[in-house]
């Protein structure tokens, strides 16, 4: 949950950086340079977001994917099914 909240507030700020920013240049250039700006920023906003929600979780970016944690989530399952003779 606390992930979704991080996640939610992040692009909160972003999609307001991006709509003032969008509007600023919106109104220095043209209605269409403007847009594509913001559409810019707002898209790449949601990518930095949610990398900055996961190094705000772990703390760092070392194990963005989990992939460690996943096999050894899978190899002490595996263990647990052998012990209990569960499993084919």
């Amino acid at each position: 949950m606390k992930a979704l909240i991080l996640f939610a507030g992040f692009v909160i700020a972003s999609t307001a950086a991006a709509v003032l920013i969008g509007s600023f240049i919106e109104r220095q250039t043209s209605p269409q340079i403007g847009t594509i700006v913001m559409l810019a920023m707002f898209f790449g906003g949601i990518v930095v977001s949610w990398i900055a929600t996961v190094f705000v979780m772990d703390g760092s970016l070392n194990n963005f994917y989990a992939e460690g944690d996943q096999i050894e989530a899978e190899r002490q399952g595996r263990e647990y099914m052998k012990r209990t003779g569960q499993g084919g």
